[in-house]
């Protein structure tokens, strides 16, 4: 059951991962001016070197989905080899050092594209001559922001529901009858 939650993970972000990729690479592609291009730490002053920055975002997704593929390997090693676990142990501590590394590295980069993108920058010399790929890296990142505030509002949501109809059923129902439930959920 482990198994497949992880492995359905890392099929959803996949997929996130391949919408982000589709949406930012194509205006990096058609990207050519030197003024989005990060050449001497001026740059980063004076003009808002967008292009370097989503390069830099696409390779964090690339080492994020790595990292997760690894997790995904070592679990699947972990349950089918008993023998191997102590080895699966290990390397769980190293992807999970990994992991949050990547999280740090990833939340100084959203930050630092936000500075480069909303007020007072707002994407410099370089939203200028390719308006593009600044709008589609401002609308990815409000994007990000709202998805941020809508999971975590999903997730007080559902345990207000929890709760809630916990309580009902625990007032409704009969105890030989709610009790063999809640024990079956707490399992």
């Amino acid at each position: 059951m482990l198994q497949h939650a992880v492995h359905t993970l890392c099929h959803c972000t996949g997929n996130i991962y391949s919408i982000y990729i589709v949406v930012i690479l194509f205006p990096l592609i058609q990207t050519e001016a030197i003024e989005c291009t990060f050449t001497q730490i001026d740059d980063l002053y004076y003009h808002a070197p967008l292009k370097t920055f989503a390069s830099f975002g696409l390779s964090l997704i690339a080492v994020s989905f790595f990292i997760r593929v690894m997790f995904v390997i070592n679990s699947d090693i972990y349950y089918r080899f008993p023998n191997l676990r102590r080895i699966t142990t290990s390397l769980s501590v190293i992807i999970y050092l990994m992991s949050n590394l990547l999280g740090i590295i990833h939340l100084y980069y959203v930050s630092v594209v936000c500075i480069l993108l909303f007020q007072p920058r707002s994407g410099g010399l370089c939203a200028k001559k390719v308006p593009k790929l600044y709008n589609t890296l401002y609308i990815w990142q409000i994007i990000q922001f709202f998805i941020f505030l809508m999971i975590s509002f999903a997730k007080i949501l559902a345990r207000c529901c929890g709760t809630l109809l916990g309580h009902c059923l625990l007032q409704c129902l009969p105890a030989h009858i709610a009790v063999p439930i809640f024990r079956s959920l707490t399992v």
